[in-house]
Formats: C-alpha cells, structure tokens, sequence
C-alpha cells in the first residue's frame, strides 16, 4: 500500500477485470454508455456477436482483431486528472491492456488477464505511470474458482 504521503504524490488507481457477463458468455461485442468511462465504440461490430461480425463485417471484423487503435481509449484521459486519490475500477480487459500498455510504454502484457484480476498503476503528478500490482487472483485461492472458471479468452492477454 502506498503511505500516506504517497498518496499526495501520486493517483492509486486499483483497477479490476469484471467476471463474466451474459454478453461474454453470449460471445458479444459490447461497451458501457457512461461518456467518461468507456472503450472504444466499436462501430460497425457493436452489438455482434463475434461470429455474425465476422460474417457480415469482415473488414472491420479482421480490423478489431489486429490490435491496432486509432485513439486513445476516454478512460486515460480521466484517470490522468485524478491526484492524490485511490480509485477503484472495475472495466474490461480490453483497457486493462491499453492501461498496461500506457505503463510500460507500449509493451504488451504477458499471458492473460484473468477475470476478477486486481491490478494497481501509481500515477504521479507529473503523469508517470508505474505498475504497482499485475493480475493478482490470490482472493481466488481458498475457493479453486480458476479450476472450471471462464477466467478470460484467448485474447485475454
């Protein structure tokens, strides 16, 4: 844990990978509507499934599936206007990845991005980021949930 004069330096930004949702399971594409907290809008391949979107989009279909970003995902720019403040949020992994990303400068992350993944960036007030904690799933030991657990897909990495 950061102390508390740290915690006048930099933004603790505790972000966690949601569990499964019925669009997951339903294999959907999918964004949240609140303005200052979302991913990218995925255009033509909103509101797919992922194999309708590879059907009927395929274009914009193999697009998505490259990685490549033409903006900034809304969330970076919220974040970095938090100081001194611990926030938690709870988000996709595909701005785990981007958050990752801004941290490391440009690296991907290794392996996957389980589900219920708690991860932890330090932003200091003149914008660095660092990467304080990486996809802990230790609150999952006691139960055994990653035996039989969705746990992310293949692109969860």
């Amino acid at each position: 844990m950061a102390s508390t004069a740290d915690r006048g330096r930099f933004a603790e930004i505790v972000v966690i990978r949601h569990g499964e949702t019925c669009w997951n399971a339903s294999r959907i594409v999918q964004v949240i509507l609140d303005p200052g907290l979302r991913e990218r809008h995925l255009g033509d391949l909103q509101g797919l499934t992922l194999r309708d979107a590879a059907k009927l989009r395929p274009e914009a279909y193999k697009i998505f599936l490259s990685g490549k970003r033409d903006g900034e995902i809304p969330m970076l720019i919220t974040v970095n206007d938090i100081s001194g403040e611990r926030v938690i949020v709870l988000t996709h992994g595909g701005v785990l990845r981007e958050l990752h990303r801004r941290a490391v400068s440009g690296r991907s992350s290794d392996g996957r991005i389980h589900n219920t993944s708690v991860n932890v960036f330090l932003i200091s007030e003149s914008g660095n980021w660092t990467i304080k904690t990486w996809g802990d799933i230790s609150h999952l030991d006691e139960i055994g949930v990653l035996n039989n657990a969705f746990g992310g897909d293949r692109t969860s990495g």
